[in-house]
């Protein structure tokens, strides 16, 4: 029998087992690769018998051996296990004591494993936090509101999920919202730190930031994830990683079928993934996202490079050199907000569960009704998901809401009000009988989400606090 042992990161491997029948005398060669691994601080193992022809019934006792020794130690599953080796496990008893897993992928999808994938990975979010947001008069894009948190924290939370647990951001001074807000609510097992680089919008400066990073903080080593830009969702950056290690990238790119606008631009690739060309106007079959993992020494060079984004500045230089810029393209879905229109869509995505991962962070008290503490719904309103209602937000009598819809916190509907696929923002007060269709309304403005981008003029700003019940989870009639 052969082992052989892939490092997946510093504190998770891959045992792969290979030989006809799998016998007792297995149990000292895993056994040898697990002290190893301990040795060096490893946490977790998945141990592969995918490529194993058999399995005796002492083969299959050295696996239950093998937990008992190592599992107070060391995290283990067991995948790949064959119908003969469960039929023995079952015939012991001993079918619910191993953990296991059908494949490799189903393990490293387990949160207790793909938690550990990057955890020596550091990531990099350029959030272009001192620049204007997509709303006209609105916060930045880091702060924009996703049923019930910003968009960096959903951002932030992606990257935990796969372990990465050191993020650099952009915030140039004296930006101070974004630290005051992670700092009341911190994202576990992560640390973020801001920078004090430049920043700049996506297409036009992100060069610029990384290489100061790269200078003035010394920030990097080993392979880098970077988000670059107001992007809400993203592969899985475990099989990015992967993918990326397999093929000796310098750069490995997030791509996605064209379908609808798109603001990434067009990747001309070979039948093996590799980049070939940029070609902004090319009706190709693939675009890049805005999610890049990028080797350290490639942004520690980005002073030779005079600039711009890093799919019209970094990548054709990169391409013309020879370099090797990989497109990953493993199924995933994604959201870029660069306007109100893509908020809207970014936001009703959310809330229709078409964002694996991306939640809403409120009670879900029915199938498609989010509300946050201390929100006050009379019995007598009306709510047809998908909809999330904000803490402290009132929602008073008649008031009749069709999703998708957001109800910003501590914002007003008025009696009798109708708010239909639209979004009212944080204290925004509606007067009774309001009407909202396709509509982002706040305090001071009124803003078509019909695809015209225009202003109306603002609605009446006069919401009675009369008739105010509290939410009932049954259904209930106007």
């Amino acid at each position: 029998m052969l082992v052989s042992v892939e490092d997946l990161s510093l504190r998770l491997i891959h045992l792969r087992l290979r030989g006809t029948t799998l016998r007792m005398s297995a149990i000292e060669a895993i056994g040898r690769v697990c002290d190893e691994a301990l040795a060096r601080g490893v946490s977790a193992a998945i141990i592969d018998l995918s490529a194993m022809t058999g399995a005796s019934a002492s083969g299959t006792a050295s696996l239950v051996e093998l937990y008992g020794r190592y599992g107070d130690r060391l995290r283990l599953t067991f995948c790949g296990l064959g119908d003969k080796t469960r039929r023995h496990l079952q015939k012991a008893g001993l079918g619910g004591i191993l953990p296991c897993h059908d494949d490799a992928a189903s393990a490293l999808a387990d949160p207790p494993f793909r938690a550990l994938q990057l955890c020596n990975h550091r990531a990099v979010i350029l959030c272009g936090a001192g620049q204007p947001g997509p709303v006209p008069g609105g916060p930045p894009a880091p702060l924009l509101d996703i049923a019930g948190q910003p968009l960096l924290t959903h951002q932030l939370k992606h990257l935990a999920r796969f372990g990465l647990g050191d993020v650099l951001i952009d915030a140039a001074d004296p930006d101070k919202e974004l630290p005051a807000h992670l700092h009341e609510n911190p994202v576990p097992g992560q640390a973020q730190f801001f920078c004090s680089a430049v920043s700049a919008p996506r297409e036009s400066g992100a060069v610029e930031t990384l290489a100061g990073m790269a200078t003035r903080h010394a920030a990097f080593g080993g392979d880098v994830v970077v988000v670059a830009g107001p992007i809400l969702g993203g592969p899985d950056l475990g099989a990015m990683a992967a993918w990326h290690r397999q093929r000796g990238a310098d750069v490995t790119v997030a791509a996605a079928c064209l379908g609808g606008p798109r603001h990434g631009v067009r990747l001309v690739s070979d039948g093996a993934g590799r980049v070939t060309g940029i070609d902004p106007a090319a009706n190709t079959a693939r675009a890049e996202t805005g999610i890049y993992i990028i080797r350290a020494d490639i942004l520690n060079r980005l002073g030779d490079i005079a600039g711009g984004g890093l799919a019209t500045g970094l990548l054709p230089r990169l391409i013309a050199s020879g370099g090797h810029v990989s497109a990953y393209t493993g199924a995933f879905r994604w959201r870029t907000i660069f306007s109100a229109e893509e908020y809207h869509g970014a936001m009703r995505a959310a809330l229709e569960g078409n964002l694996p991962g991306i939640l809403p962070a409120s009670q879900r008290v029915r199938p498609g009704l989010w509300v946050a503490h201390g929100a006050d719904i009379s019995r007598r309103a009306r709510l047809n998901g998908p909809c999330h209602v904000g803490a402290g937000a009132v929602i008073e009598a008649g008031a009749d809401l069709h999703g998708p819809c957001v109800i910003g916190a501590g914002a007003v509907i008025g009696r009798n009000s109708r708010v239909s696929h639209s979004m009212v923002e944080a204290g925004t007060r509606l007067a009774e009988g309001s009407r909202l269709y396709r509509v982002l309304a706040g305090p001071t403005r009124h803003l078509d989400l019909t695809g015209t981008g225009r202003d109306r003029a603002p609605l009446p700003q006069e919401a009675s606090p009369q008739d105010r019940g509290s939410w009932r989870t049954a259904r209930r009639s106007a």
